[in-house]
């Protein structure tokens, strides 16, 4: 019988676990898991949005380009006329809507590569 007690009173001396402690613990993991899908969930739907507004970016470029065009035109026509205000606001507008294109077009082939990544 001795050694039983004494077993219980090197039971009773050893470090008590707190389960509830853990429990808690695994819970706070739950729910960061939980956060974490919430979060994640939003991506795949922003993405999307993304592409999106990258084509239509794309096409305002290409709208851009063919408006230069015209412009080029009139600026020509002008030039004919001697309608040098005309042809120098033609002109203006020509390399300004180059430069907006162009720029606008690099940032939509950028904007749609890095989606492509995600």
């Amino acid at each position: 019988m001795s050694n039983v007690n004494n077993i219980l009173k090197k039971i009773a001396k050893t470090e008590k676990i707190e389960l509830a402690k853990y429990k808690v613990e695994l819970g706070a993991i739950d729910d960061l898991q939980d956060k974490f899908k919430t979060i994640a969930a939003r991506a795949p739907k922003l993405k999307d949005q993304i592409v999106k507004l990258a084509l239509e970016l794309k096409s305002v470029s290409t709208e851009l380009s063919k408006l230069s065009s015209d412009f080029v035109k009139l600026q020509g026509m002008a030039k004919e006329l001697g309608a040098d205000s005309v042809e120098l606001t033609a002109k203006t507008l020509v390399d300004t809507t180059k430069t907006f294109s162009n720029e606008w077009g690099k940032a939509a082939d950028n904007i749609s590569n890095a989606a492509k990544t995600i």
